[in-house]
Order: structure tokens, then sequence, then C-alpha cells
């Protein structure tokens, strides 16, 4: 078990450092910071001062190896636009960011997997119909459309809860509702795919025939053998969470590091934009690496055969 945690660590540090690589080029696309953060009417000598101060004038391999060194002490740089260290703005908005895809993975979770139990022990009934159908409509909702009604209705006409950022669980449950419309359809779906898979298995059948109990058969032997795909989606689903967070963050104007990402790009702030992204990057590393370690922890085979 050792060696295999050593080997995902090994590919995780890797798959770091290409993604920091790759996040270094991809920002620089998008035009000069120096030339927007001078305005338009700066001279050419005004620009190529803010260029120096920067050290933007370097060459790119020069600032590559730069940010690189930086990255390994820790140091993601300083902003263009705030001037202020880039990990202090990113650890004064991630908790908020955080908050919102918590809520939001624990409501999918505890809606979509014990529905997609109940709907795979009991199928074609009119629950399993009726959940099949808003799991369709749910993955097909745009998250920001769905935080546009939810304000309309629970904050403008019902004023039962706030539309905006602010404290206290309240201001969390209408993000955490719009952004989990996908969430909670693709956990019931995977959850009720792999159980109906499961239960159709002669395994099954012989576990019945010993007369076990049918709870114990379930969440015991049938929900166990369906962890593998459960667990492989929330993996992917924490990845999608950041990602999808941007839109939601920018209806409900939460102060999370969606909408700082958003604004950095806009006013290419590079050490700001780059910040983001590799600190989004390590957590999706970093869930990768648990899902990985989850899988040897379910299913030894896995482990012996890496």
């Amino acid at each position: 078990m050792g060696s295999f945690i050593l080997r995902r660590l090994a590919y995780a540090i890797l798959s770091l450092a290409l993604l920091s690589v790759t996040i270094f080029f991809f920002v620089r696309v998008t035009g000069d910071p120096a030339a927007l953060l001078a305005g338009a009417d700066a001279s050419a000598e005004q620009i190529e001062r803010l260029r120096q101060e920067f050290g933007l004038d370097r060459s790119i391999p020069v600032q590559l190896v730069s940010f690189l060194f930086d990255l390994v002490r820790g140091d993601l740089g300083r902003s263009l636009f705030y001037n202020i260290p880039v990990s202090e703005l990113i650890m004064a908005r991630l908790p908020a960011t955080l908050t919102i895809c918590a809520a939001t993975f624990a409501l999918s979770v505890a809606v979509g997997v014990p529905t997609g139990i109940w709907t795979a022990i009991n199928p074609d009934g009119w629950l399993d119909r009726a959940a099949r159908a808003i799991a369709m409509f749910g993955m097909a909702l745009p998250s920001f459309w769905a935080g546009l009604i939810l304000i309309l209705v629970f904050s403008v006409n019902l004023n039962w809860l706030p539309a905006g950022s602010g404290r206290g669980f309240s201001s969390v449950i209408l993000p955490a509702v719009a952004l989990s419309g996908y969430f909670i359809a693709s956990n019931f779906r995977i959850t009720r795919s792999a159980m109906l898979d499961v239960l159709n298995t002669e395994f099954i059948t012989l576990t019945r025939a010993k007369g076990l109990a049918e709870r114990r058969i379930i969440l015991m032997h049938a929900l166990r053998s369906s962890l593998i795909p459960i667990v492989t989606l929330s993996g992917i689903n924490l990845a999608l969470l950041i990602n999808s967070s941007v839109a939601v963050e920018t209806v409900f104007g939460w102060p999370g590091i969606g909408t700082l990402l958003f604004d950095s790009i806009a006013m290419r702030d590079f050490p700001m934009a780059q910040g983001i992204v590799v600190v989004i990057g390590v957590f999706i590393i970093l869930c990768n690496f648990v899902i990985d370690v989850l899988y040897a922890y379910i299913d030894p085979r896995i482990r012996l055969a890496a």
C-alpha cells in the first residue's frame, strides 16, 4: 500500500508541474497587462517602466523559471492590479468558495445517492420514472439560470432567503441549491445504474438464497460493490464544482475565487490568474489522489494490479 501511495503521489507532482507550465503560457496569450495598467493615454516610456517594475520585460524562459522557483517556495507572486501578494487575496476568498462547494457536494450526495439506491431496488415504479425525468431536467438546467429563478422566487417575491452573500447558513442555501441540480442528477443516475448492475448478479442472488436480510444485502454487499463508479463520479464532481461555481458566484455576488479568477483574466492580471488556477489545480489533483487511494482501499485488486 505504501509503494502504491508513493507512485500516485509522484504522478500528482508531475501533473502539477505540467499544469503550472501550461498555465504560465496560457495566461500570456491575452495581451500585455502593462499597457492595460498604464491606460490608453500612456506613453511608450510609461508602459516600459511598468514592464520593468513587474518583471515583464524579461524573456519568457526567464519568467517561467522564476515562476516555477517561486511556486516551489509557495510564492504565487504579486497582483498587478491590487499590488498585494496573490496568496493573501486567494486565502481571503477561498473559504467562501469552499463553503458553497462543500454545501453543494453534501446536498448532491445526500439526495442523489439514496434516491438512486431506492429506485434501483424498486425499478420502473412511479418514483423511478419521476426521478429519471427530474434528473434529465436537472442535468440540462444551467446553474446561473436556476440561480436567477431562485432569487426571483425566494428572495424577491417571498423574501424568505437572502439573495446575495452574507453571514450565516441562510446565505448559502440558494447558491448551493442553484449549483446542485446537475450534481444531484449525476449522482442519482450513476448510483442507480451501478446498483442495478450489482443487484442482477449471481452473487446477490446467492446472498438472498442464504437468507440474509434484504437491508444487509443492499447496504453491505450491493452498495459496497457499487462504490467504485460512485467514488469516481464524486471526484469528477468535486473538480466540476470549482469550475461551475464561477457563474453562481457572479449571480449571487458571492465573494469567492471564481469571480476573482474571472476579474483577473479580464484585467490581464497574470500573477493572480496563475495563482488561482494553480490552487484549483492542486485541489483537483489532490482529489484525484485521494480517490486513487480510496480505490485501493475499496478494491485491493486495484492496488495489486498497480
